[in-house]
């Protein structure tokens, strides 16, 4: 029996390879339903219709680093532009990562978390809250909402960490990272980016 040649052995490994790295990344996000892929200002998004809690959703979030890439985390909407564009790329009630165990919000990082350059604080309606929101109790995590028809919603809501929600993730790919799950190249433009 002949020994398998140098070429069949590096062509077995580029497609195990190819292989571990697609079901790495699907795994990672573990996304079932509704996988959503987009981008703004230079940071990449995914949205996931998977219904889990927000430490949960934090943890496959993490678990996601492309090569040459930071680990991402839940999307933090920090202005109204970046709020809006996770908006037109959600269908309900959806985790992001603003939290406030200890009374003041932060991001999953430590750091406090913003808006439009202030911190979010515990006022209610102020910032990025729904009316009557942030209510405290025992709702530690933040989640963006959607309720009525007014124009100041769908607006932030706290809720109880152990709910069920789908979540965003967020992170910067580095440059001419290819997509192992549509395998084409992103570009970190507005609006473009990896199809659902």
């Amino acid at each position: 029996m002949n020994a398998p040649s140098n070429h069949t052995r590096l062509v077995w490994l580029a497609i195990f390879a190819t292989l571990l790295l697609t079901s790495s990344a699907a795994e990672a996000q573990n996304c079932t339903s509704g996988l959503v892929y987009f981008t703004h200002a230079g940071h990449h998004y995914w949205r996931c219709e998977n219904q889990i809690g927000w430490a949960a959703a934090q943890n496959r979030c993490a678990a996601f680093s492309p090569d040459g890439g930071s680990p991402y985390y839940l999307a933090r909407p920090e202005t109204t532009a970046e709020q809006d564009a996770l908006d037109a790329n959600r269908t309900g009630d959806t985790w992001i990562g603003a939290s406030d165990p200890t009374g003041t919000w932060r991001w999953t990082d430590g750091t406090g978390a913003t808006w439009n350059g202030n911190p979010v604080t515990n006022t209610v309606g102020s910032g990025p809250w729904g009316g009557g929101e942030p209510s405290g109790g025992s709702e530690d995590c933040a989640e963006i909402e959607t309720r009525g028809f007014l124009p100041t919603f769908p607006r932030w809501n706290d809720e109880g960490c152990t709910d069920n929600n789908d979540f965003f993730c967020e992170g910067v790919l580095p440059a001419g990272y290819i997509c192992p799950l549509c395998q084409r190249e992103l570009s970190l433009i507005p609006g473009a980016g990896c199809p659902g």
